[in-house]
């Protein structure tokens, strides 16, 4: 367990999950070496008080996806039982986009959308 005070992330969106009494908060936690931007990865932390948590545990990976940087304030909301994480991203040659993310759990995988 990792303590509220201890935590490292940047941008962190909070969701609620009532039916489960569980808290998810999603952020970047791990910067590029001598940058201020974030490594292409997304995380989430799970808690039911947002004091003690558990994680970081890896939701989005960018190895292979069309950016690979700055991955930046992800937002995750629930929709027809599937989630969808809204983020913030940029690659050398593309300008900053928002992509959406989609997977079946809260703390799973979460996939390009398209």
């Amino acid at each position: 367990m990792i303590k509220r005070e201890d935590l490292r992330i940047r941008d962190p969106f909070i969701l609620v999950d009532r039916e489960n009494k569980q808290y998810y908060m999603y952020g970047t936690t791990s910067l590029v070496k001598d940058s201020l931007s974030a490594k292409p990865a997304t995380y989430v932390y799970k808690s039911r008080d947002l004091e003690n948590f558990e994680g970081p545990i890896e939701v989005f990976n960018g190895d292979g996806f069309w950016a690979d940087r700055d991955y930046w304030a992800p937002e995750v909301h629930k929709y027809n039982d599937k989630y969808y994480m809204f983020i913030s991203l940029k690659s050398e040659d593309r300008a900053r986009a928002t992509q959406i993310l989609v997977c079946d759990t809260p703390d799973g995988r979460f996939t390009p959308l398209s």
